[in-house]
């Protein structure tokens, strides 16, 4: 694999680590307020719908979950969660972001607009961001 080290490829570095420290933020400050309010994870997780191992994977940071995962989480704890949009500025191309193996995370950029992962160009992202990714279905 060969080696990028382009201002792009570090913003594109960069973005993806914002992203996923964002979302660790969330998670973290939903389970701060669990604790505050000393709930208990059992009465979390049914209030959530989910199992306890579910709610504790999420707390761990070893599972990825959806937005309305999120959205049920804040509903158990008594929090709400708001959205906020921001631009970058390096555009970008399609991107999709999967996790190869439990050290790995890739990103793929498709050098034609094909949904195929067999057409795209790989580059690593650093390990600390395998929590939270997942495949997803290109555009």
């Amino acid at each position: 694999m060969r080696r990028h080290k382009t201002a792009r490829y570090s913003a594109l570095l960069k973005r993806a680590a914002v992203l996923v420290q964002n979302d660790e933020r969330l998670i973290d400050e939903l389970i701060s307020i669990m604790y505050e309010r000393q709930l208990s994870e059992e009465d979390v997780a049914r209030h959530m719908g989910v199992a306890l191992e579910e709610l504790q994977a999420i707390e761990g940071g070893t599972a990825d979950p959806t937005i309305g995962t999120v959205r049920r989480l804040a509903h158990a704890v008594g929090a709400t969660v708001s959205h906020h949009v921001e631009k970058d500025s390096v555009p970008t191309k399609p991107v999709l972001l999967w996790s190869t193996s439990k050290e790995q995370l890739s990103l793929a950029t498709p050098k034609t607009k094909v949904a195929s992962v067999g057409a795209s160009t790989r580059i690593s992202i650093p390990p600390y961001a395998t929590s939270y990714a997942r495949k997803e279905s290109a555009v």
